[in-house]
């Protein structure tokens, strides 16, 4: 059953050496479909099926526009502008492509950590977030006197920081079974929650090995390693192999890796390349909750009970499916059977039924893992308070800056997504701040403010499906969307400072209007 890495020891058997080139036309078929069900092309009803909230990003046009996605993540993340001879501090401003003129307003945040914050809850500050405003013309950088923009402070109660990454995660092995180019440019937000983590990554390249000749795999491992990241590469296991079937035959792979090493490995998590945990410390702290010396299958379903009838009561692959070594013992001499016994299901319900034919295993729900089958306007999803343990379709389904979101996370831990409500003022009868992810205002007109302990229901129904009723099992108590009266400021990026501190940049922006932008400024 052993196989070695492509980066080792190179093709094994025949079959997978020799190059038929009458196969040719089985290279048709390398589109990126791990979620089989719901398939992608039920999302063209969508009428949200992109949500832009930075609308300088250009709309994509197709699902399959992988390509399109990466390379305008990237042009994000990495972008080398000539830097302005004035006023530089503000330089991550002007590459948000702002209005000349921006509404703006900071305030220097200072953590006040405490054990016993109740995270769960929205906290009261008693205290008016926005106490200066000012404007600022950006394209006249030399007429910004940076030292005079007010930065009044501004203390909240936040749980402590966690622990950083320091090797400490051996005991866990990630697989995740994606194109090259997709591997690749994923490499920044694995880069969050894994580097220095001592964690490893086991990546199968999905493309036939005729397309594996011209992609230099080596300098991909090293761009890897230059992030702190143990990535192992390895190439599919059948030429006729799909993504998904790959999904499934990478817990071999990861297996031969745990196998050839003298570490104690606890957990196998196998995931999608747009799987994101906020934090590594958290979801291993979750799972340590658990007995790993028995086989043990942990996951999630997906949200929309419309799908669980069906009968796919396995954990979803975006959410992130966590196998024990004694299990992964288990069903890796019957994964070859069972890809034949199952051809039509998708790779995460393979691996389903695989447990379920070979083991007495049976899935156990973990809470704050998330397959995030949501389509269209997910705000109330992320302004709801929740413990997010891992985000997915992030990048396809929808598209946000998760890990520019969930940067606080490593100053103050749990406080991602924490909620603090502020006074309000003549205009404004209440503000709410979801920490890296959005700021509220809530005009004093809306006639009654919303209960914040319920999930406001903004995305839409798949197919003219219940959008309510398919969702409130799961994200429930719900409340109808705010569609007017709420003015909302989106983050759009998160800068670390030199001082180890962190600032957050939220903006609102109208059409035919000057942008706002409100700047929380996180000391340490």
């Amino acid at each position: 059953m052993a196989r070695p890495s492509l980066l080792t020891i190179g093709m094994g058997s025949l079959h997978r050496r020799i190059l038929i080139p009458v196969l040719g036309f089985i290279l048709i078929g390398l589109t990126y479909h791990l979620d089989a069900i719901p398939s992608r092309d039920i999302l063209a009803s969508s009428k949200h099926y992109i949500i832009n909230r930075l609308p300088f990003r250009q709309e994509l046009e197709d699902l399959e526009a992988d390509t399109a996605i990466s390379q305008d993540y990237q042009q994000w993340v990495s972008a080398d502008e000539d830097r302005s001879p004035c006023a530089p501090e503000l330089d991550y401003l002007k590459l948000t492509s702002l209005t000349n003129h921006i509404k703006h307003t900071r305030r220097c945040v200072k953590p006040l950590f405490s054990d016993i914050v109740d995270r769960n809850e929205v906290t009261d500050t008693k205290l008016s977030l926005i106490t200066r405003t000012q404007s600022l013309l950006l394209s006249e950088p030399c007429t910004i006197d940076v030292d005079s923009i007010p930065c009044d402070p501004l203390e909240l109660p936040v749980p402590p920081p966690y622990p950083k990454n320091q090797g400490q995660y051996t005991h866990l092995i990630f697989g995740v079974a994606t194109t090259y180019a997709r591997l690749r440019d994923s490499r920044p937000t694995f880069a969050h929650w894994l580097s220095n983590s001592g964690a490893t990554l086991v990546g199968l390249v999905a493309e036939q090995y005729m397309e594996l000749f011209p992609l230099d795999l080596v300098a991909l491992k090293e761009e890897y390693k230059a992030d702190g990241i143990d990535l192992t590469i390895v190439m599919q296991h059948g030429l006729l192999h799909t993504t998904e079937q790959s999904h499934v035959m990478v817990i071999r792979d990861m297996l031969i890796q745990v196998q050839s090493t003298s570490t104690e490995t606890h957990w196998f998590g196998i995931l999608d390349d747009d799987t994101f945990f906020p934090s590594l410390y958290a979801l291993s702290a979750t799972l340590s909750q658990y007995d790993h010396t028995r086989p043990q299958y942990l996951g999630q379903t997906t949200e929309s009970a419309h799908i669980l009838p069906i009968g796919i009561l396995g954990g979803f692959g975006g959410a992130g499916i966590f196998l024990s070594l004694p299990l992964v013992e288990q069903i890796e001499p019957h994964l070859d059977s069972c890809l034949v016994e199952y051809p039509n299901r998708g790779g995460d319900m393979q691996i389903m039924s695989c447990i379920y034919e070979h083991s007495t295993a049976k899935l156990k729900m973990v809470d704050g893992l998330y397959q995030m089958d949501l389509v269209g306007d997910v705000s109330g999803f992320y302004e709801a308070g929740r413990q997010i343990l891992s985000l997915h379709h992030w990048k396809s389904w929808h598209w946000l800056p998760v890990d520019r979101m969930a940067a606080v996370t490593r100053l103050c831990g749990d406080c991602f997504l924490q909620r603090f409500s502020f006074l309000g003022d003549d205009r404004y009868a209440l503000t709410v701040l979801n920490n890296g992810y959005s700021i509220n205002f809530y005009e004093v007109g809306i006639g009654e403010l919303p209960d914040l302990s319920r999930t406001e229901q903004t995305w839409d129904a798949w197919l003219g499906v219940d959008a309510w009723g398919d969702y409130q099992w799961r994200l429930g108590p719900l409340r109808p969307k705010v569609e007017k009266d709420k003015k909302s400021y989106y983050l759009e990026t998160a800068v670390q400072n030199d001082d180890g501190g962190l600032t957050q940049v939220y903006v609102h922006r109208e059409n035919g209007q000057d942008d706002e932008v409100i700047e929380l400024v996180w000391q340490i």
